[in-house]
This record gives structure tokens, C-alpha cells and sequence, in this order.
């Protein structure tokens, strides 16, 4: 099987981050203060994009810096729809995107950027269409890591080949919600649901995003396993997952639609590099 053609390095490129902000959330201010002390010391054009609905502090805040844009699109229906509005507001080569949270930290995201493949030459994102993180704040419990151990030596003996084991534990319920992802939509990943991202904005020329919700996570990952982008290795983050939300209905109504009906585009992205109007 031949390999894929080399992607075009982009590790110094201009970087768009947006920030979702579901409510409430009120630490917003700060937390979008330590993103734009971070966007100041990376060395490079980017801009910080808010989706949510901003208090009156941050919209101060974006008064004051020209990096800073704050974009509300109306009632929060979901991360989705707030990433939906991101990214119609996005305009460089790189994107990330992140829960307006105090948990998902900015130097977390430095070290996506310096991430180095074993034996290539640039760095990880130069050779993927995206990377993603994987929540391992929750050791893995210890009769689970003496089960892993003994899978992996016995898949190492009889077929010469060993999983890698998981760098913490999601709980049992999104466990098993991989097991459905891998099932329905072929994707590798063990924490689908991790809203830390960092990818290449061309993507999304054929990933337009449907989900309004928080499957818009798996949706992402699945519709990049269709089109045969390349995917790092999950990064694991000091972050603890959240509890479950009880949101099955919206999830199970969003994955059937994506399932039977998925949409790939092509989506209409702003000019890459030029100024947009804020919405």
C-alpha cells in the first residue's frame, strides 16, 4: 500500500483558538486572560475567538485587545453550534479549539505544538491533519491495570504486536460509548468526547459541522476517519472528565443523523488570512 503524500509543514503557521463557553461560566475572564498571555508569548499572528455569551468584564477585556473576538451565537444550543460559529469566524491555517475552562490549559496546547515524532523531521502536526488529547486526570483502577497488563503480554506473544495501555480512566459509561464510536464509525480513538483539539483549518472545507452538541467531538474524529486524514496519537491532559450530564437523547438523535445522513461539504470557510467581521 503506498503511503500518503507529505503534508505541508504548518507548525509556525498563524493559529486561530476558540473558546467554548457553555453556561455558566464564571471564570470566563480569567480564563481568557491566560489564553491572550499565552497568544502573546507564542510569537506568531493568532486570534483568540469567545463563543459564547460574554459578561460584561470580558467584553472590556476585548476592548483592550485586538486579538481578542467575542462571538454570540444566540442561546447556547451546544458546543457544536458554538464551534459551528468558531469556525465561521476562523481565518488561519491552524485551529484549536477548548472549553472556556480552567482545566484545559494553554501550556497544554504549547506542547501540541512542540510535539516531535520518533525519526521525522518538524513536528507532529507537520504530519497529521489533527491531534487530539485524551483526559487521563483518573488513574486507571488497579484490577483493570492488572487485566490491560496480561492482554498486552498475551497480544505481544501471539501476535507480536501489543496495545498500548490507556494513560487514564474515562469512567465506564464513555468506555463504552468508544466501543460504539469504533463500531459505527471505524475511529481508533479512545477518548472521542475530548474537547482539546489542534488541526489543520482545510479540513473543515469538507467536515461542516452538524451536530449542535457535544457529539460534535465524535463527528469531527469520525468524518476525518472517513476521508483518510491522518490522526495523531492522543496527547493525555491533567484533566479530570466531567460527570455525565444525562444528555443520551441528544446524543443518540445527533449519532443517527451523522450515521444515515452525514454531510461533508463543501462547507464555505472565510478567506483564510483575511479579516471577518464579527458576527
Amino acid at each position: 500500500m503506498p503511503l500518503p503524500p507529505p503534508l505541508p509543514p504548518i507548525a509556525d503557521q498563524p493559529l486561530s483558538v476558540i473558546l467554548l463557553a457553555p453556561p455558566p461560566c464564571p471564570g470566563d475572564a480569567d480564563v481568557v486572560a491566560g489564553w491572550l498571555s499565552f497568544l502573546d508569548q507564542l510569537g506568531r499572528d493568532s486570534e483568540l475567538i469567545f463563543a459564547g455569551d460574554a459578561p460584561a468584564e470580558l467584553t472590556a477585556l476585548a476592548e483592550q485587545s485586538p486579538r481578542l473576538h467575542i462571538i454570540r451565537p444566540g442561546p447556547f444550543k451546544g458546543e457544536g453550534a458554538a464551534l459551528r460559529a468558531g469556525l465561521e469566524r476562523a481565518r488561519h491555517p491552524l485551529v484549536f479549539y477548548t472549553l472556556c475552562q480552567a482545566d484545559y490549559k494553554p501550556a497544554d496546547l504549547g506542547a501540541f505544538l512542540a510535539r516531535r515524532l520518533e525519526g521525522q523531521e518538524g513536528f507532529e502536526i507537520d504530519h497529521v491533519h489533527l491531534m487530539s488529547g485524551f483526559r487521563a486526570g483518573v488513574p486507571v483502577p488497579w484490577p483493570l491495570r492488572l487485566l490491560g497488563g496480561a492482554w498486552r503480554v498475551f497480544c505481544r506473544i501471539v501476535f507480536a504486536y501489543g496495545p498500548t495501555k490507556l494513560p487514564g480512566w474515562l469512567g465506564w459509561r464513555r468506555h463504552l460509548g468508544r466501543q460504539a464510536a469504533r463500531t459505527a464509525f471505524g475511529v481508533r480513538y479512545h477518548d472521542v468526547s475530548c474537547p482539546f483539539r489542534l488541526m489543520r483549518r482545510e479540513i473543515f472545507r469538507r467536515i461542516p459541522i452538524q451536530s449542535d452538541g457535544p457529539l460534535v467531538h465524535l463527528e469531527i474524529l469520525a468524518k476525518a476517519n472517513f476521508l483518510s486524514h491522518l490522526m495523531g496519537e492522543e496527547v493525555p491532559l491533567d484533566v479530570v472528565p466531567g460527570p455525565y450530564r444525562g444528555d443520551w437523547p441528544l446524543l443518540w438523535k445527533e449519532a443517527r443523523r451523522l450515521f444515515f445522513r452525514p454531510n461533508f461539504g463543501p462547507a464555505i470557510l472565510p478567506p483564510e488570512g483575511e479579516a471577518v467581521a464579527p458576527g
